[in-house]
């Protein structure tokens, strides 16, 4: 199952191999029995829609406001987080910006 965590914090999920912490934004393909599944469902802290996402030719290069699911956006800097989430006007607003701007932006936040 694919989970994406979607809150401001980093946050834990118990799996069949054991415990998977995942910063915000970070998506992961997991196993959970029926009962940790319906727990991290409730907590609101993840997208639990199961599909897999196909995975990226190449990365984009530089900071960039990706969608992450559940509505929100994320700085990126290499497929990896780096920002908090944001609403999707301010993602186009950020992703409008200059390089400097952005690294400045990040600075800020």
């Amino acid at each position: 199952m694919r989970i994406i965590n979607i809150s401001k914090g980093p946050r834990g999920v118990n799996t069949l191999s054991g415990p998977v912490l995942l910063e915000p934004g970070q998506e992961v393909d997991v196993e959970l029995n029926a009962a940790e599944a319906k727990i991290a469902d409730a907590t609101g802290w993840f997208d639990m829609s199961g599909e897999a996402k196909a995975e990226p030719a190449s990365e984009p290069v530089g900071l960039i406001a990706e969608h992450r699911g559940g509505g929100r956006f994320f700085i990126m800097d290499g497929g990896k987080p780096v920002g908090e989430a944001m609403s999707k006007d301010d993602a186009e607003a950020f992703n409008a910006l200059s390089d400097e701007d952005k690294a400045e932006f990040l600075k800020k936040s």
